[in-house]
């Protein structure tokens, strides 16, 4: 009878400890989705300022040309022209990668053969 009372507590003990692993599991992902969540919306909302106000920021940055600061501004917007660039050029080849892979990696597993 004791042999008996003892797996049935030890399968409580391993039905607690499965539940237990599911919920934080569960919690885990739903955190996970809600962080990621957040910060898409953060950086769309910044994305969408930067791009309401580029004519402001570039009118702003142009005035700096005829102010005390000409001196560093001449010795620093090109640099930051072709940074600009480049850093522009290496997210799009990124997204280009990313795209491709995605595509491949679909292709490959409705095409394959079971």
């Amino acid at each position: 009878m004791r042999v008996l009372e003892r797996s049935s507590a030890n399968d409580d003990l391993g039905a607690g400890l499965r539940v237990r692993k599911k919920l934080y599991l569960t919690c885990v992902c739903v955190c996970v989705c809600v962080c990621v969540s957040l910060q898409l919306i953060v950086s769309l909302v910044l994305g969408f300022m930067l791009v309401w106000d580029a004519p402001v920021i570039s009118r702003g940055l142009g005035s700096l040309r005829s102010s005390r600061l000409s001196p560093v501004y001449n010795e620093v917007a090109p640099v930051l022209s072709v940074f600009g660039k480049l850093f522009g050029k290496a997210l799009e080849a990124q997204v280009c990668d990313t795209h491709t892979h995605t595509h491949t990696h679909t292709y490959t597993h409705t095409h394959t053969r079971r």
